[in-house]
């Protein structure tokens, strides 16, 4: 039997170099990130699809909830900017209607003199 903690994997050995590599670059011991990597899985409860769609920084420890919550609030800020960007395009609509209608106006008597 092994040491507590200990265990063997089979990886594909260009993905097995490839990682090692990364890590020795990073200064990284590979079993750590190895280990972060397993705790990660285990706090967003197995589902590795959050995973692909995160890009931090593997020394930037973040659990799966503030993974979802910086998600959800990045979606909702981006949602705020899709209906302001409607609303100006609305609001740009509506004032140049106006300022055409206004130009069309015959000018009053009144309009005239104010101006004088």
């Amino acid at each position: 039997m092994g040491r507590a903690g200990a265990f063997a994997a089979n990886f594909k050995p260009e993905i097995l170099d490839a990682f090692r590599a990364l890590c020795k670059k990073q200064r990284k011991q590979y079993t750590k990130v190895l280990e972060q990597l397993a705790e990660i899985y285990l706090q967003c409860g197995g589902d590795i699809e959050i995973l692909g769609s995160v890009q931090a920084p593997i020394n930037q420890k973040r659990t799966a909830p503030e993974v979802v919550q910086s998600t959800e609030q990045l979606l909702r800020r981006i949602d705020r900017l899709e209906e302001n960007e409607e609303f100006n395009a609305e609001t740009f609509t509506e004032l140049l209607s106006r300022i055409e209608q206004l130009e069309k106006t015959p000018k009053t008597s009144k309009q005239s003199t104010q101006k004088s």
